[in-house]
């Protein structure tokens, strides 16, 4: 998969999404796939309901006096691919 900070990421219509003590678990309906995810990648998941784009969530919980541009890149990435990966969220 070739994602970048252009395409979107929206859950996916076949993973359904559970709140568990102020963190997510997404399930892949179906398949054995679920994933919990720790208190930061739950607020990186919210933030992609309201904004299907990585970097703007991302700064909103890193602004930019705080992080190098090209590391908020990474890390929005490294929290979405793996969950594109497991199928969880559609990226276009």
């Amino acid at each position: 998969m070739n994602f970048t900070l252009s395409h979107c990421a929206t859950p996916s219509e076949d993973a359904t999404v559970q709140d568990v003590d102020s963190e997510l678990a997404l399930l892949k309906l179906g398949s054995d796939r679920c994933f919990g995810l720790d208190p930061a990648a739950t607020d990186v998941c919210n933030l992609l309901a309201q904004n299907p784009r990585p970097l703007p969530a991302c700064e909103l919980l890193c602004p930019p006096f705080e992080e190098e541009p090209a590391r908020r890149a990474s890390d929005s990435l490294g929290r979405v691919v793996p969950l594109a990966e497991a199928e969880l969220v559609e990226v276009g």
